[in-house]
């Protein structure tokens, strides 16, 4: 018993865009001979590689095109599919399944073959119709393109999130632990050794487990800023402050470092240029930028903190030194966290090179840039950029 009539399949064919042009004769024609299929979920009705050419519209169900495992694209009442052969007499190009119980009608491609050559409609209704779903392909292309990418992306944060849990755990293991041997080595000396020492060998010993102590905070503090970036646990929060208040608020941090090595500091400043930038960001890139260069400038060499406008948007600032410097290869692999290596100071001060990632983190956070220059041992320069406020 067919399930749908001739008046039916008529209806059913004029609203596809492959039939909805042709005359009524043709509709009915093509209605009596088309059969019904009933398909129930799971069920494959064309193959991939198929040679058949049989046209398929839905009456009732949904329906999936696959590729192997992959869905290309659903389809649901109404639709028409199996179009390409009347075009071409290439073998299917994918699977179509049913992904619930469906109940299709068939068309013989002879019968609209036929059809065709009294009704040049239809011909214009394939054009259409193959036009439709070649725009359909093109936007499913670009979305599979699209998530392609983002994935691409994912990968690769994924990898960068891989690398910096391993830094992270050569640093703790490694540069940390440094550190806090030697104030233990220290510490056992001075106990086993302090009946027979005087109060200048006693001084000496204490100096160096502060000045270890020292290092080992200072390692610390950028090492949970930088967890603390890495996770998004530390937001940036701009505001309008003048720039010379921020570096104000910073060197005297730094200035014990500069009288240890009897250093000279000099300071070339704007002292009117209003940035927008997070406050405490800045002071800490400030910070590690002059601590970096004290320890690598010998005993009574000299650093330049400056800045100055480059236009009405940026404002750069520069530290420069007149240290040991760095070759070119070392300063290639500034800033770089696949990169990073210890490096001790003119008198053996230690370094892992993450505060160089701090700060380039901070610039960036910050809407800003940051390079270096540097030849051996003529001294190193570091420059960085901040918005400057428009308000």
């Amino acid at each position: 018993m067919s399930l749908t009539s001739i008046d039916q399949r008529i209806n059913i064919f004029r609203h596809t865009r492959l039939l909805c042009e042709a005359r009524t004769d043709t509709l009915a024609k093509l209605a009596e001979q088309a059969t019904e299929q009933a398909v129930q979920s799971n069920e494959t009705i064309i193959t991939q590689g198929d040679d058949t050419n049989d046209i398929y519209f839905i009456v009732e169900g949904d329906l999936l095109v696959k590729t192997g495992q992959h869905t290309i694209q659903p389809l649901k009442k109404g639709d028409v599919f199996g179009l390409y052969p009347l075009a071409d007499y290439k073998g299917r190009s994918a699977n179509i399944i049913a992904d619930t119980k469906s109940l299709l009608v068939k068309l013989k491609a002879e019968a609209y073959y036929a059809a065709a050559e009294k009704d040049l409609s239809l011909i214009k209704g394939l054009a259409r119709e193959i036009s439709e779903n070649t725009r359909n392909l093109i936007q499913l292309h670009d979305t599979i393109a699209s998530q392609r990418d983002e994935i691409e992306k994912q990968r690769a944060e994924l990898a960068e999130l891989n690398q910096t849990k391993d830094k992270l755990f050569s640093i703790m293991g490694h540069d940390l632990r440094s550190p806090v041997a030697s104030i233990i080595t220290l510490i056992e000396i001075l106990l086993s050794d302090l009946g027979n020492m005087n109060h200048k060998e006693i001084r000496e010993l204490l100096n160096d487990i502060s000045q270890l102590s020292q290092i080992h905070i200072k390692l610390l503090e950028n090492l949970l800023q930088w967890a603390r970036l890495q996770t998004g646990a530390l937001q940036c929060h701009p505001d309008n402050y003048l720039l010379s208040e921020i570096i104000r608020d910073t060197i005297p941090i730094c200035e014990y470092r500069f009288k240890a090595k009897d250093i000279k500091f000099v300071q070339e400043l704007e002292y009117q240029t209003t940035v927008f930038v997070d406050n405490n960001m800045i002071q800490t890139v400030i910070r590690n930028l002059i601590t970096n260069a004290g320890k690598f400038t010998r005993r009574g060499g000299a650093i330049t903190l400056k800045s100055e406008k480059l236009d009405d948007y940026e404002v750069q600032v520069s530290v420069s030194d007149t240290g040991i410097g760095m070759s070119q290869q070392q300063l290639a692999q500034l800033f770089k966290l696949d990169k990073l290596q210890s490096r001790y100071g003119t008198e053996n001060e230690a370094g892992t090179g993450l505060g160089l990632i701090i700060c380039r983190d901070f610039v960036q956070k910050n809407n800003g840039r940051i390079w270096a220059t540097s030849n051996e041992n003529e001294g190193s320069t570091f420059f960085f950029t901040l918005p400057i406020s428009q308000h």
